[in-house]
């Protein structure tokens, strides 16, 4: 299980997220569906990889995500 310090050093920098922390992530989306935040660090995590999923997480994260421009970065 994460620690909110794990969770909070991937706020602070969220390059600090690596491809086995994707698992984590993905469980944190499905266990808090209304914080965004997880949505954001899950697909920046999802992009960063390169990873093949990116698009479809992206469809099925992007109506949990208020800010727009964010979401826009994401996808540029």
């Amino acid at each position: 299980m994460l620690s909110s310090e794990e969770i909070s050093n991937w706020i602070k920098d969220p390059n600090t997220i690596g491809t086995v922390d994707l698992t984590s992530l993905e469980q944190l989306t499905t266990k808090y569906p209304y914080t965004h935040l997880f949505s954001v660090l899950y697909l920046k995590a999802l992009s960063k990889a390169g990873n093949v999923q990116f698009d479809d997480k992206l469809t099925q994260h992007s109506y949990r995500i208020p800010d727009r421009i964010q979401l826009y970065h994401l996808i540029q």
